[in-house]
Parts: structure tokens; C-alpha cells; sequence
């Protein structure tokens, strides 16, 4: 599974700690009906964000591996060889 974000990161966000609970269960929630399971990877392309540790804990409530990958990769065959 992928997730792709243009979005550059902004430093004004900020979460509570009862919100960032929420967001990963909710989040682990989400993958977890689009199939996600123990033992899948989802690779992140994407800026760093404030977002990536809730991603990290969402998947691995769920038993699966998050792998990060730069945005700034220009070549798709790199990053395909990269990952697989």
C-alpha cells in the first residue's frame, strides 16, 4: 500500500494527545478495512510531517511494517527497485 503526499509540511499544526489517540485508531481503523493486515508494508511517500508518527503507530497497531521513501525520488524505476 502507498501513500503519495505533494503536501509540503507545515509547522503550525499542532494535536492533543487525546486527537492523536483517536487519529491512530481511526487511521488503523482505515487500513485495516482497505485490507491492511500483519506482515503488509506501507510505504510512505511523502514530506516529513507531524502526521508520520501517527501513521507509524496506526500501522503498527495492525502488525505491519511502515517504510518511508523521499519524495524527491525523479525516477519511478529507482524506487520501484528500491522497494522491491
Amino acid at each position: 500500500l502507498f501513500l503519495f503526499s505533494t503536501d509540503q509540511p507545515s509547522t503550525n499544526k499542532q494535536y492533543r494527545y487525546s486527537d492523536i489517540i483517536d487519529r491512530i485508531e481511526c487511521l488503523a481503523a482505515g487500513f485495516q478495512a482497505l485490507g491492511m493486515r500483519q506482515g503488509d508494508v506501507l510505504c510512505a511517500l511523502t514530506f516529513n510531517t507531524i502526521e508520520y508518527p501517527i501513521i507509524w503507530y496506526a500501522v503498527n497497531m495492525l502488525g505491519a511494517t511502515f517504510q518511508t521513501a523521499s519524495p524527491f525520488y525523479t525516477d519511478g524505476k529507482e524506487l520501484i527497485d528500491w522497494l522491491f
